[in-house]
C-alpha cells in the first residue's frame, strides 16, 4: 500500500509540474507575440510612410504587400520558435542531469543522437532556405498579378457591356 501511495502522489506531482509548465509555456509564447506584433507592424508601417515615392515607383504593389505579410513569420520564427526552444532546451538539460544520475551511458547515447540530428539539420539548412526564398518571391508574384488582375477589373468589365 505504501508504495501505491508514493507512486501516486509522485505522478501527481509530476502531471501538476507538467501542466504548470505548459500553461507558462503558452503564456509566455501568447505574450510575447502579442507585443512583438503590434510593435513590429507598426515600426513596419510608420518605415514604409518615410520611404521616398520612388521606392514605390520600382516595385509592384503585390511585392510590398509580400515583405509586409513577411514579417509575421520572421515574428513567429523569432517569438514562438524561440522561445519553445529555449522552454523546451531548459526542460532538456534537466532531463539529462537526471538521467546522468541513473545511467552515464544512456545519457551519452542519447547525446550522440541529438550530435547526429543536428548535424542533419544543419545539412539541410541551406537547401532548405533556398527554397523558402524562392517561395516569397513566387508568392510575391502571384500577389501582385492577383491585385494588378483586380484593379484592372472594371475597365475589363466595362469594355464587354
Amino acid at each position: 500500500h505504501g508504495l501505491l501511495t508514493v507512486l501516486g502522489i509522485g505522478f501527481l506531482l509530476l502531471t501538476v509540474f507538467q501542466v504548470a509548465v505548459t500553461a507558462m509555456r503558452a503564456w509566455s509564447i501568447t505574450w510575447i507575440s502579442a507585443t512583438l506584433s503590434v510593435q513590429w507592424v507598426g515600426n513596419l508601417f510608420g518605415h514604409l510612410l518615410r520611404l521616398p515615392l520612388d521606392f514605390f515607383e520600382k516595385r509592384h504593389v503585390g511585392d510590398v504587400v509580400s515583405r509586409f505579410g513577411s514579417v509575421q513569420t520572421i515574428q513567429r520564427t523569432l517569438t514562438t520558435q524561440f522561445v519553445s526552444a529555449v522552454i523546451d532546451g531548459l526542460m532538456s538539460i534537466l532531463t539529462l542531469v537526471v538521467m546522468a544520475f541513473y545511467s552515464v551511458w544512456l545519457t551519452a547515447l542519447v547525446l550522440g543522437a541529438f550530435v547526429l540530428y543536428a548535424l542533419l539539420r544543419w545539412g539541410i539548412f541551406r537547401p532548405l532556405r533556398r527554397v523558402t526564398e524562392d517561395h516569397i518571391v513566387y508568392a510575391a508574384r502571384q500577389q501582385s498579378d492577383l491585385l494588378e488582375s483586380i484593379r484592372g477589373m472594371q475597365p475589363l468589365k466595362l469594355a464587354n457591356q
